[in-house]
């Protein structure tokens, strides 16, 4: 095999894996930030609950605080990890692939921004739109079409944007055959 198609599938699987991988942090982020909201407007830290419903892990409260204003605690999850994976982009990837353009940099990059996007649209949609996110998050029928075509417009969004920062015309490829 021509060593730049050996490149190319390292590149694609390292992105795959990275990309999941980034997920998994993410989710983290984006329960802590909630945790984080929630002790802010005053939840003891002892009465918030994590778990997992499905594979989608959920940060709640106790009912007694529905009362509040919880504003805050449904925006932070999304808009913190979005924010904390903006900085990596910028101060990492876009550092790095200014440096050394690269497909590998390129697709780390395009991982990342697609995170961004998703973790931003959530703190909206979670936000401003909480009892119908709640609800899309809890059916089991995965009924409704409105937030898959959302999530996808919000990555198709952030490929755009990563389009523009990250030029693959910097990349130098060599032929394939």
């Amino acid at each position: 095999m021509h060593k730049t198609i050996k490149e190319l599938y390292k590149t694609i699987v390292v992105s795959i894996i990275y990309f999941l991988a980034l997920v998994i942090v993410a989710s983290v982020i984006h329960e802590s930030g909630h945790a984080v909201a929630a002790v802010l407007i005053g939840v003891p830290v002892g009465e918030i609950q994590f778990s997992l419903r499905g594979l989608v892990p959920t940060t709640s409260i106790p009912p007694r605080f529905a009362t509040s204003n919880l504003t805050i605690f449904h925006y932070a999850g999304g808009f913190t990890s979005g924010l904390i994976l903006i900085i990596v982009y910028f101060l990492y990837w876009y550092k790095r692939y200014q440096k050394k353009p690269t497909q590998m940099n390129w697709c780390m990059g395009l991982a990342t921004a697609a995170a961004v996007g998703i973790e931003i649209f959530e703190g909206y949609m979670e936000g401003l739109f909480n009892a119908a996110y709640m609800q899309y998050a809890n059916s089991n029928s995965g009924s409704g079409i409105i937030f898959p075509v959302l999530y996808s417009l919000a990555v198709i969004g952030a490929f755009l944007i990563h389009r523009i920062l990250f030029p693959y015309s910097k990349i130098k490829l060599t032929a394939l055959v």
